[in-house]
């Protein structure tokens, strides 16, 4: 429901979405389903961050905690959720202008999907990585 609100450009009801289920769950007996809500939740923070043109910093600093937390969490549980927690905290960096930490959190979410034979996240990742590059001769060249 709240990937709906979002797509619908409703931001403040899809994070209020969100965010309920994620603290709904958060007592639940089942932690992997809790650990996607707040996936979800993160998901639609930083969407909301890069769509909003007021780019309020609680939103994308929530979403990095919420990341970090997940990062950690997901260890021994759910592989691939600790590849989204990269890629969505490699994302969070780009954001911020940090392309070396970006690109450290880029291949740590690929080698996980390298290893899980994830291909279509792999394919996307790269991207990333090739966004990034792009990003740095941008970076360079207005400094030349």
């Amino acid at each position: 429901l709240s990937s709906a609100f979002c797509k619908t450009n409703n931001f403040d009801k899809a994070v209020d979405v969100a965010k309920a289920c994620a603290e709904g769950l958060e007592k639940s007996n089942d932690y992997i389903f809790y650990l996607n809500a707040l996936l979800n939740y993160a998901s639609i923070l930083v969407e909301t961050f890069t769509k909003n043109e007021l780019h309020e910093n609680v939103l994308i600093d929530t979403a990095y905690d919420i990341y970090k937390f997940l990062e950690t969490e997901s260890k021994g549980l759910n592989i691939e959720l600790g590849a989204m927690a990269y890629w969505g905290l490699g994302y969070i960096k780009k954001i911020k202008g940090n392309f070396n930490e970006a690109e450290n959190y880029y291949l740590r979410a690929l080698d996980i999907y390298k290893k899980i034979g994830d291909e279509y996240n792999i394919q996307i990742i790269n991207a990333n990585l090739d966004e990034l590059d792009e990003l740095r001769v941008v970076n360079i060249d207005s400094y030349v």
